[in-house]
């Protein structure tokens, strides 16, 4: 079979000084990780060094669709710019209460929230179709938030029907 691997860049310009090359990050992954972070991951994250352009990264993360690595130990790769993932990375509990309390989510959009997350997790592949209700219950009539909204949730195949007004 043949795994989805993932790989993620992270720099903090904290820890600039003690950037080593990038590619010595990805020692221990495989070599298709390796080739995916070189081809498209660090593409992102090149910067001029000193009139040579470089990716410039602080840790790595790697892994497929079974467990994922990092090049440091958890704790330093949260600091070494991984912190961005902390909540994606957390627990379903833990990310459920953030988002809860981040975004302050009523009790209706929570259930949605998860009714969406239990759907995707059952397959992943399905597309889903939000309702009218649906679609109220995220109660937003600002057009900029709503075209936002559409377009994040067309990217992992949640699409609005056609009636978007309120």
């Amino acid at each position: 079979m043949d795994w989805i691997f993932f790989v993620a860049g992270f720099r903090n310009e904290e820890f600039f000084e003690e950037t080593i090359e990038a590619n010595d990050l990805l020692n221990e992954a495989p070599e298709k990780v390796q080739k995916m972070a070189v081809d498209d991951t660090f593409q992102y994250l090149l910067d001029d060094i000193e009139g040579v352009v470089l990716p410039v990264v602080t840790t790595v993360l790697w892994g497929d669709d079974r467990q994922s690595f990092s090049s440091h130990q958890y704790e330093e790769m949260m600091d070494r710019g991984s912190s961005l993932l902390e909540i994606q990375a957390s627990g379903y509990e833990a990310g459920l209460a953030y988002w809860e309390e981040y975004y302050e989510l009523t009790e209706r959009q929570l259930v949605l929230l998860e009714t969406l997350y239990h759907l995707k997790i059952e397959n992943p592949s399905q597309v889903i179709t939000l309702s009218h209700e649906d679609i109220q219950v995220l109660d937003t009539s600002d057009m900029e938030g709503i075209e936002e909204s559409t377009t994040s949730f067309y990217e992992i195949d949640i699409h609005w029907s056609s009636d978007v007004s309120n």
